[in-house]
């Protein structure tokens, strides 16, 4: 089930890409997953289709069950909220539908252009008798149709959603789940050749991404990369060989449900050491609430400040 968070998660950061800060019907970033998982116990639980039925996203729109039956293989698939079904427009069809073949959405209609049939008239009258010839006639010239011209070869589709969908799947449509195979995989809308870019993402391990996606969410890969690799950030707390379980996780919350923690509730913890928590937000898709020590780091990618103050006032 890893590869359905990927690609909705995927789905669900370009999505908030496209809206303005002032107005961002994404919501927070853990928004994305609200129809996806149920986030109300300790052991998050995905949503089934009949649940799906009966829930809402967090614009209070009800929740939409996207089959992937025709994408992974087998009666799969996932609930996701109003917003991921706009953003995806024409491809909801394709993607989502129950049944859909795996068409293609760059394939083109393979129309038959009908020939003509020429019309004899019909004659009402005796015309005058021609002179017979004893040379055959010769029959007319078969009529052809024009053949459509194909489509180019190996142009970039940059600015679409099937561009930035090239790098999550692999040729034979499956979703890509891990560094290795995305590295692998050529990036269709680099003008330069380059590979797809790998970006470490919470709860789902990581997705596969073009270069163009890579640029505009780098902030949110580098955090992720460097939350995970205490070797790689040395102001974290934790053994430099040691991973993401025995950093401090006073500030991000006290269960892995807890990592989206609102700004307000924040403000009142403390970390390990018994300095206030900091928050800090990532463009308004991502907020976190952290340590001084992590904010070290996260202070190059994303805006925090300290909650002390404002807690004291």
């Amino acid at each position: 089930m890893r590869s359905f968070y990927t690609l909705l998660l995927l789905i669900g950061a370009a999505y908030a890409q496209t809206t303005s800060p002032d107005h961002n019907p994404a919501g927070s970033w853990m928004d994305q997953f609200k129809c996806t998982a149920d986030q109300t116990s300790d052991q998050t639980s995905v949503i089934d289709e009949d649940d799906c039925t009966t829930r809402t996203d967090a614009n209070s729109q009800a929740c939409l069950w996207c089959d992937l039956s025709a994408l992974l293989g087998s009666s799969q698939g996932v609930c996701v909220s109003s917003g991921v079904k706009q953003f995806l427009g024409p491809y909801w069809e394709q993607l989502c539908s129950e049944g859909a073949a795996s068409q293609s959405p760059n394939t083109p209609a393979n129309h038959l252009i009908p020939v003509p049939i020429p019309i004899i008239p019909i004659v009402t009258s005796s015309p005058a008798k021609a002179p017979v010839s004893s040379s055959p006639v010769a029959p007319p010239p078969a009529i052809n149709p024009t053949p459509a011209v194909p489509p180019p070869d190996n142009v970039p589709d940059n600015g679409s959603f099937a561009g930035a969908f090239s790098c999550a799947t692999d040729d034979s449509s499956k979703v890509i789940s891990d560094q290795t195979t995305c590295n692998a995989k050529k990036d269709s809308t680099s003008t330069e050749g380059k590979d797809c870019v790998w970006c470490p993402l919470p709860l789902v391990g990581g997705g596969c991404i073009t270069n163009s996606d890579a640029t505009s969410i780098s902030w949110m890969c580098k955090s992720f990369e460097l939350l995970k690799s205490p070797e790689k950030g040395k102001n974290l707390r934790g053994v430099s060989t040691a991973g993401w379980e025995i950093l401090d996780t006073s500030c991000l919350g006290d269960t892995g449900n807890d990592l989206d923690a609102e700004k307000e509730s924040c403000a009142g913890r403390s970390d390990m050491t018994g300095n206030s928590c900091m928050w800090c937000d990532g463009a308004g898709v991502l907020g976190l609430c952290v340590s001084p020590s992590q904010k070290n780091v996260l202070g190059n990618y994303m805006a925090c400040e300290d909650l002390s103050f404002t807690a004291v006032e």
